[in-house]
């Protein structure tokens, strides 16, 4: 365990000394490490804008999830895969509990957290809504163990007030990358989710990384 502290840990500094990056950013189940990578949107032409099944828990007694409204979604900029390699999309699942305050809250994840906080306001909210989309997947399907997530692999985000909707995301558990789609409303000060549902579709081909650009898995 205190071996995987230490290389979440180193991940976190290498990836905060990047320059900053068009692309957005593992398996703890109490906590992950955070990666903070600050991604630059492409200009926008509207508002801009995580899966084996969880047996419902019915004893548990959950506050409500407010409703997120749907956003007109823009055509994708990049050039549509063949359709072979279109991951299979799976039903989104609604989270009915949010864990990317208490991993930012982690004492090991102190940097991350200083680092978080210099961000602008839009930035601030992907990054939580990426970090809540990590959580999710890794509890969601426990053969998932990511590390990393690129909000604007195949679409642009769209953003609205609160709400955080990346279409065309990809999240990676080493050494893959895997198609994912989210909907995230964040609290008005950008420290935590309100609302999130997501999908982890299949696996991204290889073939299309470069493509869309996607670090090796082993980068």
């Amino acid at each position: 365990m205190a071996a995987a502290f230490g290389i979440h840990a180193l991940l976190i500094v290498l990836l905060l000394l990047m320059p900053t990056a068009r692309k957005l950013t593992p398996q703890q189940i109490d906590s992950v490490s955070v990666e903070v990578v600050v991604q630059t949107a492409q200009p926008p032409a509207a508002p801009v804008r995580a899966v084996a099944e969880t047996p419902p828990q019915a004893a548990l007694n959950y506050p409500a999830v407010p409703a997120i409204p749907d956003l007109p979604q823009r055509p994708a900029e990049l050039p549509y895969p063949p359709r072979d390699e279109i991951p299979v999309k799976t039903k989104m699942v609604t989270a009915m509990r949010f864990f990317s305050a208490a991993a930012l809250a982690d004492p090991r994840n102190a940097q991350a957290r200083r680092a978080m906080g210099q961000l602008a306001g839009d930035e601030k909210a992907v990054q939580i809504c990426n970090l809540e989309a990590m959580e999710q997947a890794a509890r969601h399907r426990t053969s998932l163990h990511p590390d990393f997530v690129v909000a604007y692999a195949t679409a642009d985000i769209l953003i609205e007030n609160d709400l955080v909707i990346a279409e065309g995301a990809a999240l990676r558990s080493r050494p893959n990358w895997h198609a994912l789609r989210y909907r995230c409303k964040v609290a008005a000060d950008r420290t935590g989710v309100v609302a999130f549902s997501f999908a982890v579709d299949g696996a991204i081909p290889r073939t299309r990384w470069q493509e869309i650009s996607l670090p090796s898995g082993s980068d």
